[in-house]
């Protein structure tokens, strides 16, 4: 069992040593159903614990969630 989450905020620092901090947003819980492969990363089919459904503004949050996952890549490839 795992949790999707959204990256909010992303803070590296180099001192003492170099270290990110992520501060992060819940979504839903999921659950594995079948690991599909394991290399270059994991893939799998999992199945939604919780209703994302049920909270108002799904289909504006979905959208929300795409543009802040592409600007979350473009802050971690900085």
């Amino acid at each position: 069992i795992g949790t999707a989450a959204l990256a909010v905020q992303v803070v590296g620092s180099n001192w003492p040593k170099p270290h990110y901090t992520l501060l992060i947003t819940g979504l839903c819980r999921f659950q594995i159903v079948q690991v599909l492969k394991e290399k270059p990363y994991p893939v799998a089919e999992v199945e939604q614990l919780d209703r994302l459904e049920e909270f108002p503004n799904t289909c504006k949050m979905r959208e929300e969630l795409g543009e802040l996952s592409e600007q979350f890549y473009k802050y971690a490839v900085q």
